[in-house]
């Protein structure tokens, strides 16, 4: 009865060493398996960083753009501005220049009846 107990504690002892040594194996496997993942983390927060970086960089150079446009957009408002004012400018010119000419053409036209007159006067022949 004794053997039969010491082959049941003995088979039940090897029983337990196995269990251990399958624990032991996993337990391994699973500290490996931890270590990849830290591993995976580690680069991963990494390159989380580095995108950030990549957008944050990308949406300064976003608000330089837009600050470039308003001026860009200023700029052209006021060169409108003036192009308007020129063209205003340059209306008044042409009715001046109108005007003008008109009043030459009437000069001439007195002009040439006092030559025409004189010479008249002077019994010359009219031109």
């Amino acid at each position: 009865a004794k053997e039969a107990e010491l082959e049941t504690a003995s088979a039940k002892t090897l029983r337990v060493e196995t269990e251990l040594k399958k624990q032991k194996l996993l337990t391994s496997e699973m500290r490996k398996e931890n270590k990849e993942l830290h591993q995976d983390n580690t680069q991963l927060q990494a390159s989380y960083s580095d995108t950030l970086n990549k957008v944050q960089t990308v949406s300064n150079e976003m608000d330089d753009l837009t600050q470039e446009v308003k001026a860009l957009s200023e700029e052209k408002v006021s060169l409108e501005a003036t192009i308007d004012a020129a063209n205003e400018e340059m209306a008044d010119m042409t009715l001046k220049y109108e005007i003008a000419s008109e009043e030459l053409a009437d000069l001439k036209a007195e002009f040439d009846e006092v030559v025409t007159s004189v010479e008249g006067e002077a019994g010359r022949v009219p031109r």
